[in-house]
C-alpha cells in the first residue's frame, strides 16, 4: 500500500492482491480509472489522462497472477451445468481477474478472500481449459453444405438444451438429473455419440457412395 496525493488530498492505493479488500466490487468496474477510484476511494474526473498514468503503473499488479496452490474442486467430478456455465466464463471479455472470480465462485462460492479467490480461478481455469481440450475434435466439427441447407444453425442456440433433453431420453422428468451428472459422463457420452455418427457416416459413403459423373 502507498500513498498518494490527488488534488491535495492523499489516499491509499493497493499495489498487489493481498491488499484488496472488495474483489467482488473490483470486478464491477469497466474502465482503468473506475479501478483506481475503486481501490483508493478517489475520484479521477476531469484529471488528464498523463496525470493518471502514474496511478495506472502502480495498480499494474491486477495484470499480474503470481499466487500460492490451494486446493480447488475436480472440474471432471463436478457437474455439466457447473461445465457449462464455466465455457460461457471463458468467453468473456475483460480483466483476466474477471473470469478467475467468476469461476471461483461458480465452485467454490463460500471462499471470500481476494488471494485464495484468486489462486482457485487460475486452478479451475487450468483445470477446465484441460478438461475441454480433450473434446476440440468435436467443438470445431463443421457443419456441411446439406446440413446447413437442413437448417441446422437454428438448433446451435438450442445446444445445451438438446445435450441434456436428448440424454435424459428425451424426458423432461429427468433433465436435472442429467445435468447435475458430472462433466465427464456427459462429455464422455456426448463425445461417444459423436464419434458414432461419424462411424455412421462413413460406413454409409461406402455402402451408398455418390454416383460419379
Amino acid at each position: 500500500m502507498v500513498k498518494i496525493k490527488i488534488r491535495g488530498k492523499r489516499y491509499n492505493c493497493p499495489t498487489k492482491w493481498e491488499e484488496v479488500k472488495d474483489l467482488a466490487g473490483l470486478c464491477t468496474k469497466s474502465t482503468l480509472r473506475d479501478e483506481i477510484n475503486f481501490l483508493t476511494g478517489s475520484d479521477l474526473e476531469g484529471i488528464p489522462d498523463d496525470q493518471v498514468f502514474p496511478l495506472i503503473t502502480l495498480t499494474s499488479f491486477l495484470e499480474e497472477f503470481d499466487l500460492p496452490t490451494v486446493e480447488a474442486a475436480d472440474v471432471n467430478a463436478e457437474s455439466y451445468f457447473k461445465m457449462q456455465s464455466a465455457r460461457g466464463i471463458l468467453t468473456l471479455s475483460g480483466r483476466a481477474y474477471i473470469k478467475l472470480y467468476q469461476l471461483c465462485k461458480l465452485y467454490h462460492p463460500e471462499r471470500t478472500e481476494t488471494v485464495q479467490i484468486l489462486s482457485t480461478g487460475a486452478i479451475l481455469l487450468d483445470r477446465i481449459t484441460l478438461f475441454l481440450s480433450a473434446y476440440e475434435e468435436m467443438f470445431a466439427y463443421e457443419p456441411e453444405a446439406e446440413e446447413i441447407q437442413a437448417g441446422i444453425e437454428e438448433l446451435s442456440g438450442l445446444s445445451a438444451f438438446a445435450t441434456v433433453y436428448n440424454l435424459a431420453g428425451k424426458d423432461i422428468l429427468k433433465m436435472d438429473a442429467v445435468g447435475e451428472s458430472t462433466a465427464a459422463i456427459v462429455y464422455g457420452a456426448l463425445f461417444y455419440n459423436f464419434k458414432e455418427a461419424e462411424y455412421q457416416k462413413r460406413l454409409n459413403e461406402i455402402r451408398y457412395p455418390k454416383p460419379t459423373t
